[in-house]
């Protein structure tokens, strides 16, 4: 009869719109749980990248995350021509500080250095680096000579308030340098090495603008 048959398709139907709805469940929940292993994974790769380009003694930048730093910063200089300042940094005395202290005295003495280089150097976009065992170096992007210079002072000042009557006395002599239009990295990075070099040979614990 028509009847009987239409309420059978109609049940069918039905149980066709169950069975797909089942599926459709199954298929969210699958698809919440790969949403939920991409956010762990996501999270797992940002913090291995991050573990790598940090200076495992300072919690600063290494190397590494400054040379991909200043790449950055000289592409969209060239592109912008947006201002961006380089501010180049050795620690004196540090030797000493290990000879007669010990290694553990030479770590307190990088750690208390990162402390004041985070509270001289306070832009969302600066970039601080330990390149070297006593080498530092500070990126200040949308910055003008001006501005590293005055930064480059206080540094000087705060890390001599801090070791004011230590013996012997940290101090950090220090080159600093504005980018120049059409200059490369290699160039730009050894006037500010320059002005250091020039800075430790002429009385050290101070800072000098590069040539």
């Amino acid at each position: 009869e028509t009847g009987a048959i239409r309420d059978e398709l109609m049940e069918t139907i039905l149980q066709i719109e169950h069975i797909a709805e089942s599926r459709r469940e199954t298929q969210r929940q699958s698809f919440a749980l790969l949403a939920e292993r991409i956010d762990e994974l996501s999270t797992q790769l940002a913090d291995a990248r991050r573990e790598s380009e940090t200076d495992v003694l300072t919690g600063l930048g290494n190397r590494k995350r400054f040379e991909q730093a200043v790449a950055r910063a000289m592409q969209l200089s060239t592109i912008g021509g947006a201002p961006v300042s380089l501010v180049s940094m050795d620690l004196d005395n540090l030797k000493l500080i290990n000879d007669r202290g010990g290694h553990a005295a030479g770590d307190a003495a990088l750690q208390t250095f990162a402390t004041c280089l985070s509270k001289v150097f306070l832009g969302e976009a600066d970039v601080l680096c330990r390149v070297g065992g006593d080498e530092f170096m500070a990126l200040l992007p949308h910055a003008r000579l001006t501005l590293a210079e005055r930064l480059s002072h206080r540094l000087v000042q705060t890390v001599d308030a801090i070791a004011a009557g230590d013996e012997p006395a940290l101090s950090v002599s220090v080159g600093y340098a504005e980018v120049r239009r059409g200059e490369d990295v290699g160039a730009w990075l050894a006037r500010a090495d320059a002005a250091l070099y020039e800075a430790k040979t002429s009385g050290r614990g101070q800072a000098i603008a590069a040539a």
